[in-house]
């Protein structure tokens, strides 16, 4: 058996990953995984290969963690989860600051750190980065938003959010994960661009 909501149970949290070089750029990860606590700490995040966030990454090698908390506005969720930085200034509207020229959001987030890349790992439709840390602090001592309070609680509430042209004449499918919307006929190698599930994870809707 392979049921996939064994990996909703698991302790994952809802994170903004920013990044810049000509402009401030940024996406929704859910996975940020501590691996060391030493002088330098070391994280590694999951990111999707095709994110325009993921290219700035890689050409900069550094990039900043905004982490959210339970009382973040939905609206930013739908801004930096369902958009692509390559055509929208997502920042726009956005509470934040840079701080060594990485954008921090400052509000509905309990911490941020600032990461240096250390290695690249490829992992099929994602890139596993393990950077070194060096500068983190706490800006709200809040409870920290998980990815399966997300689900339960938050979710349906973006996704109210996110306006889908509709056409009669056009199919249209939801990713069963994260709830991105995609118009036409499903190409069968297609993969989510906000969460990286194939095609057989949508569900055709009306």
């Amino acid at each position: 058996m392979k049921n996939k909501n064994v990996f909703k149970t698991l302790n994952y949290g809802l994170y903004v990953v920013g990044a810049k070089k000509d402009k401030n750029v940024g996406c929704i990860i859910n996975t940020a995984t501590q691996i060391t606590s030493e002088d330098t700490p070391l994280i590694m995040i999951s990111i999707n290969k095709s994110n325009f966030t993921t290219k700035t990454i890689l050409e900069t090698k550094k990039f900043s963690i905004s982490v959210l908390n339970t009382e973040v506005n939905p609206e930013l969720i739908k801004t930096f989860g369902y958009n692509t930085s390559e055509k929208i200034n997502k920042f726009d509207n956005i509470n934040y600051e840079e701080i060594d020229n990485l954008p921090v959001i400052k509000e509905g987030v309990t911490a941020y750190i600032l990461c240096n890349v250390k290695e690249i790992i490829d992992a099929s439709t994602h890139y596993c980065i393990l950077a070194e840390c060096y500068e983190y602090n706490i800006l709200e001592e809040k409870e920290t938003l998980t990815y399966k309070k997300y689900q339960e609680e938050i979710k349906n509430k973006v996704i109210e959010k996110v306006e889908t042209p509709k056409n009669t004449n056009t199919k249209r499918y939801r990713c069963k994960t994260c709830g991105y919307i995609y118009e036409g006929e499903l190409p069968p190698n297609f993969r989510c661009p906000v969460c990286g599930e194939p095609s057989s994870e949508f569900e055709e809707i009306e």
